[in-house]
């Protein structure tokens, strides 16, 4: 069954947005991690900058919703993900969420990713894996 199902390496996806203070305060709410760098203008000011920094988990959200939307899809689950954080995000700038297939293996059912998050000056922020499994309808 996902031996029909036609992947290639190096195929790719995408999302791209700007990170919102408002995204960032609903974040905090949802997560209930209220760090000061993520909700306190006067905390980051005396830091030596007025921009919160975005929650990791919203990044992280960004790449899942590309996994399960997009590449490879909805008939995938996650197994396992790896990510490493290399600078910070700060609200107002744009993030694209980008995926690319490492490997496919259709007799194990298994789908190597690789990850990566990039601001609106294409450094990348973050970049990681991801294994998924094909979960064959029942």
């Amino acid at each position: 069954m996902a031996e029909s199902i036609n992947f290639r390496i190096e195929q790719n996806a995408s999302f791209r947005k700007t990170i919102s203070r408002s995204d960032i305060s609903l974040f905090a709410g949802i997560s209930g991690d209220f760090h000061p760098d993520h909700i306190n203008v006067e905390y980051r000011k005396e830091k030596g900058s007025s921009n919160l920094i975005t929650h990791q988990g919203i990044l992280v959200g960004m790449l899942n919703s590309v996994l399960r939307n997009q590449l490879p899809g909805n008939q995938f689950n996650l197994l396992r993900q790896q990510v490493e954080y290399l600078y910070p995000v700060y609200e107002g700038e744009t993030v694209e969420a980008y995926v690319e297939i490492k490997n496919w293996l259709p007799e194990k059912r298994l789908m190597i990713l690789r990850l990566a998050c990039y601001n609106q000056d294409k450094k990348e922020v973050i970049t990681g894996e991801a294994v998924m499994i094909y979960q064959a309808e029942k």
